[in-house]
């Protein structure tokens, strides 16, 4: 098998194209690699706040479950970058079953989000729920966490990265 020598000019041409090529191939690659940064801190934050419901709703108070959800996740610094909002729902007065807020609390060192629960004193917006049950409370856990990708899209794609990603889990 003979190999054929490239033309005079030949591998010039390779180069460039190259050249033209490996810019689009690095930021394809930074994207995925930013789009999977972010699937996974979605995750993460989804899991944070199903355990902070679940020790919530077993009795811990909030500034307890606050403290093992620092133990827990390490890596994110959730005072610094995130907002959790705890809600307790019930009713207000027995006759009423309409469901209510009854009381609110915010941690964390951001403002993202504000609760798509309802405001304290006024009636809860839920998911299917529409009344509740005599003796009932109900927890929502509602968070959100800053997101930065290493590299931000070309405006011409029109595409862009939120700058958090939340959660939301009930009890």
């Amino acid at each position: 098998m003979s190999r054929r020598r490239p033309r005079r000019g030949e591998r010039g041409a390779v180069i460039v194209e190259w050249a033209l090529t490996l810019p689009l191939l690095l930021l394809l690659f930074i994207g995925l690699l930013d789009s999977a940064q972010m699937v996974l801190l979605h995750a993460q934050l989804d899991n944070l706040t199903r355990e902070a419901g679940n020790l919530v709703s077993r009795g811990v108070t909030v500034t307890e479950a606050w403290a093992t959800m620092g133990l827990e996740q390490a890596p994110l610094d959730l005072d610094a970058s995130s907002q959790f909002i705890f809600t307790t729902i019930g009713r207000r007065t027995s006759t009423d079953d309409t469901p209510w807020v009854l009381s609110q609390t915010q941690l964390g060192g951001k403002h993202y989000i504000s609760s798509k629960v309802g405001a304290v004193g006024s009636a809860a917006t839920l998911p299917g729920i529409t009344s509740i049950a005599p003796g009932v409370n109900l927890l929502a856990v509602e968070s959100a966490y800053s997101f930065s990708p290493a590299i931000e899209p070309p405006h011409f794609t029109g595409l862009s990265f939120p700058t958090f990603v939340a959660g939301v889990a009930y009890f």
